[in-house]
């Protein structure tokens, strides 16, 4: 298959390059990132893998899209500005990479001749909570995406979407924030003990996803089964993992 993966140098991007290039049958898979210095160790750590094409492309930039997806039979896009805490006070720029940016993938895709978009959501898509501007532009993303079948079908290009929470140990990850507190010995922040997540491993997500590829029909928001748990217990956890004693715990 011959395949390109927007944000291939996020924790989830990269691993879904790896599990790609180890499959022979895919004879292309062009990455797109906007960051140079971390698409040189991409390509520094797949130096033997010949199938492997990087590209520097921002996807806010259709004519990028459309020349790096040339050629290619389906499309996961994964890029995206995920922080929520970030995102809060740059709603703007959120609005431009995650709508506006999800938008020009699928653009891209249908003028490059694409046959299948895959477009990673988050379950912070349900209901978003005031103020919660990630949660709310994947549910605009969600909703647009699954909309333009109506257009994109009948040129030939279906688009599904996915849908899952917390990948375990992911850039941002409230697991690595856990870890540094422990470093530090200081109690982790937890805002809200009642609250729960759904956890998964990266391995879990690529391996999701790619099942997710090739059986959608279009339209659909494909969720794996996911472990469900309290984010103060994982606290718990890794501070104890650590062998750090919290007060308070």
């Amino acid at each position: 298959m011959r395949i390109s993966v927007t944000g291939c140098t996020g924790t989830f991007g990269a691993a879904l390059v790896r599990r790609l290039l180890a499959d022979p049958a895919n004879d292309r898979v062009v990455g797109i990132a906007r960051n140079e210095h971390a698409l040189a160790a991409l390509a520094a750590a797949f130096a033997e893998a010949p199938a492997l094409k990087l590209m520097i492309g921002d996807v806010r930039d259709r004519d990028r899209l459309t020349r790096a997806f040339w050629g290619c039979e389906a499309v996961i896009h994964a890029a995206a500005l995920k922080r929520v805490d970030i995102s809060a006070y740059n709603p703007d720029e959120v609005r431009k990479t995650n709508v506006e940016g999800s938008a020009n993938v699928i653009a891209a895709a249908v003028s490059a001749g694409v046959g299948k978009v895959l477009m990673l959501s988050s379950d912070k898509a349900v209901e978003p909570a005031s103020g919660n501007v990630y949660g709310a532009s994947k549910t605009q993303m969600e909703a647009e995406a699954i909309a333009s079948n109506a257009w994109a079908y009948p040129r030939g290009t279906k688009i599904a979407c996915t849908r899952w929470g917390n990948v375990a140990g992911s850039r941002g990850s409230a697991i690595l924030a856990f870890l540094d507190c422990a470093a530090r010995k200081e109690p982790p922040t937890v805002t809200d003990q009642a609250c729960t997540r759904f956890w998964l491993s990266v391995e879990t997500a690529t391996a999701f996803a790619l099942e997710a590829l090739r059986e959608m029909r279009g339209g659909e928001i494909m969720i794996p089964i996911q472990p469900s748990g309290k984010v103060i217990d994982v606290a718990r956890w890794m501070t104890t993992a650590a062998h750090v004693f919290v007060r308070g715990f």
